[in-house]
């Protein structure tokens, strides 16, 4: 009798874990996404322009993430005084993160 209560033991728990459901709470990000910007130069400071407005300064080495409604931005990091690195496109797609770096 013993060597036949492990296997129907065994037998019960296998049931029962494929019998439960995983209860997901569902993500939402209500159209919204993000753009993670890293200033990769060893020493120019960058201005962060997302749609030609200034959104942040990033000290060399240093990143941001910045919250966007899903969409297309044009994005530039402008270097203090000179370097910096051309305009680009970012598309932000909702509950997503999109990155750029410049290493000038």
């Amino acid at each position: 009798m013993k060597k036949m209560k492990a296997p129907f033991v065994l037998v019960l728990v296998c049931l029962s874990l494929t019998s439960c459901e995983l209860l997901e709470t569902p993500v939402t990000c209500e159209g919204f996404g993000y753009l993670t910007v890293t200033n990769g130069s060893l020493n120019t400071i960058h201005k962060i322009m997302i749609d030609g407005t200034w959104y942040r300064t990033l000290a060399p080495g240093e990143s941001e993430t910045i919250e966007l409604a899903a969409g297309r931005y044009d994005m530039q990091f402008k270097g203090d005084g000179q370097g910096g690195c051309s305009p680009s496109t970012a598309t932000i797609s909702a509950c997503k993160t999109e990155g750029r770096v410049c290493r000038n």
